[in-house]
């Protein structure tokens, strides 16, 4: 084999080496004129890296800013669903809500009429019991004389039955009723009976309080048909008239004080 001297095998590893340090590139442009003239341009090795570099990560750059841009549109597009999915869920409760109040809003005026309803059929009812309560009835059924009088406590004489020109001229206010044999002695509006009791004149004597400052009172020598204490309603039957009993004493106390019955009767015809 044939062996080559150490210097020899040095010398050419330097010339190898320099050769490749000396590489360069040759990069030709051709003009496009009539001409067909061109142009070259000598580029060095290292040169040429760096320019490759550069483009590779100039493709990189591109290539991840498409990825990204991608990936962003795409993000953006999800974005862009889930608030239309939104929208679109907001706008159904809007309805539904509408929709809610409407149902609502009807109730409530349904309410608010039944309401007024009720409130109307109270009032009417209040204003009804309390008409029944004030003693404007006529006590007594059938026909009947009325003589309108006094009742003087400190007189024996009973109102009714004094002769013409007899009658007291003062006293407590009485309306003295006279009718038939059968007829029905009422109650004059709706109440409870404060006494039943005896009567110095008349025999007996049953006073109602009606609850609204007035009482009324009959007196009458017949047989009491109520108890104290009991509910009586305008035209509920306090007496029957029989042969011995055809006279009636009515008065009425507003607030404590003696009134004139008749002018009770006479505004409510």
């Amino acid at each position: 084999m044939l062996q080559l001297p150490a210097m020899d095998r040095k010398n050419r590893r330097s010339r190898s080496k320099k050769h490749r340090h000396d590489r360069s590139y040759t990069l030709m442009l051709v003009a496009g004129d009539s001409g067909g003239r061109s142009h070259t341009l000598h580029l060095s090795f290292i040169l040429a890296q760096i320019l490759a570099f550069v483009a590779f990560a100039a493709v990189v750059a591109v290539i991840c800013y498409i990825i990204y841009t991608s990936m962003t549109i795409s993000s953006m597009r999800d974005v862009i669903e889930r608030q239309s999915a939104q929208i679109a869920e907001g706008r159904q409760a809007a309805d539904d809500a509408a929709i809610e109040n409407e149902r609502l809003k009807a109730q409530l005026d349904q309410l608010s009429l039944t309401l007024s309803q009720k409130l109307m059929e109270e009032e009417a009812r209040t204003a009804a019991e309390d008409e029944e309560k004030l003693p404007v009835g006529v006590p007594v059924t059938g026909t009947a004389t009325i003589i309108n009088t006094y009742d003087d406590p400190d007189s024996t004489v009973v109102p009714g039955k004094a002769q013409e020109g007899e009658e007291a001229t003062q006293g407590d206010h009485i309306v003295v009723f006279k009718p038939e044999t059968g007829s029905i002695i009422t109650a004059s509006g709706a109440g409870v009976v404060e006494s039943v009791a005896a009567d110095a004149k008349y025999g007996g004597r049953i006073s109602i309080d009606h609850g609204n400052g007035y009482v009324s009172i009959y007196r009458n020598s017949g047989t009491p048909l109520v108890r104290e204490g009991e509910e009586v309603h305008r035209g509920d039957v306090l007496y029957t008239v029989g042969e011995d009993d055809q006279l009636l004493g009515y008065q009425i106390k507003q607030d404590g004080e003696f009134i004139d019955a008749e002018t009770m009767l006479e505004i409510n015809g």
